[in-house]
């Protein structure tokens, strides 16, 4: 807590600028979605779009690295050693229940940012929304869908993104087959 009171009070000294300041934890996945946060309000759709897609490039070889290191050795539990009466089947279950358990750990972990405790919610969601509605402004109707599409694998019953579906299609449904295009990862 001291640290950023402190950070705040050099912010507010004379000549001090917000371009002083380098998150040295911040991840390079969070750097690109907050340079394209920025340049998505700013209105520059073209740029927000090369941050988002660099974004999403390196959220996914970070999920890819943090599910790696759970296909690791796991913990065993205090109650559930080798020496235990435990067969062989229960604790390759419990090995398998932890790597599993960790794998969904990436997901929270990944969307927290460095000295925080809770992650920020629907994180990875908010890459497809910013990015679709950006490929919309710049007209290019088949990235929106595909990005649409992508989102939906995430929150199939969001309303508003099932209306940008139904209007991807619909816009593109005149122009070529709509259902060519799938969802990315």
């Amino acid at each position: 807590m001291e640290m950023r009171e402190s950070l705040e009070r050099y912010k507010q000294m004379e000549g001090v600028k917000e371009s002083h300041f380098i998150d040295r934890e911040m991840r390079p996945y969070m750097e690109a979605f907050n340079i394209g946060l920025k340049q998505y309000d700013e209105e520059q759709y073209l740029l927000a779009i090369d941050s988002f897609e660099e974004a999403l490039k390196q959220y996914w070889l970070a999920e890819a690295e943090c599910r790696a290191y759970c296909q690791g050795p796991q913990q065993l539990d205090a109650n559930t050693s080798p020496s235990s009466s435990f067969h062989l089947y229960e604790l390759i279950a419990d090995h398998y229940i932890q790597v599993l358990q960790c794998g969904h750990d990436c997901i929270r972990e990944l969307a927290t940012r460095a000295g925080r405790l809770s992650p920020i919610e629907n994180y990875l969601p908010m890459h497809y929304d910013f990015l679709q509605y950006s490929y919309f402004k710049v007209d290019n109707y088949e990235k929106a869908l595909e990005t649409t599409k992508s989102y939906l694998l995430i929150r199939p019953d969001d309303e508003d993104m099932l209306q940008n579906l139904d209007y991807y299609q619909s816009v593109l449904g005149r122009q070529g087959d709509s259902n060519i295009i799938t969802p990315r990862q």
